[in-house]
């Protein structure tokens, strides 16, 4: 066997010189990633100081809507206008309105956003208009909550308009 050893040695098949070559990994120590705080949930306080005036026709000034079939993403549209107030001891802060739009016929969700109003002050009547846009319903059933404070603290535990309105041509 060393015979055999001996002769690869002499016709440079193996060279038994070196040593074997091994990949070299370099490890890099990396930044720590950075700690997001848990936000704090927000426990809402029910509160009635902002509240939608009952004028008109369960609290909307102005309601009217558009059908355009050539419009593919939201083929009908409406505009509803709400008179809003202050009743609180200070302005209210960061107010929204959250509208929620359903078919009134079958009860499909239709449309659903949160509105910001901006600051409320105390004691003065504010018009508010909402632009909505959706499938195609021939009639809408419309509800009206409200939210406010820097963080969303304050919801108003009532639920205004609650009204259906037809869509017909």
């Amino acid at each position: 066997m060393f015979f055999l050893m001996a002769l690869a040695m002499l016709s440079g098949c193996v060279n038994v010189d070196q040593a074997p070559q091994m990949p070299v990994v370099t490890v890099m120590p990396t930044d720590l990633p950075t700690i997001t705080p848990v936000p704090t949930p927000v426990v809402q306080e029910k509160s009635t100081d902002v509240k939608v005036m009952p004028y008109n026709d369960n609290g909307i000034t102005d309601f009217s809507y558009v059908k355009d079939t050539n419009n593919q993403t939201a083929p009908q549209s409406e505009s509803i206008t709400i008179v809003l107030r202050n009743d609180g001891v200070t302005e209210a802060k960061d107010v929204y309105v959250l509208l929620t739009e359903t078919d009134g016929h079958t009860g499909d969700l239709l449309y659903q956003n949160k509105y910001l109003v901006g600051d409320l002050p105390r004691g003065k009547p504010t018009f508010f208009t909402m632009q909505t846009g959706h499938p195609l319903a021939q009639s809408v059933y419309m509800t009206v909550g409200i939210q406010w404070g820097e963080s969303g603290e304050f919801t108003s535990p009532m639920t205004y308009v609650n009204l259906a309105k037809s869509t017909l041509y």
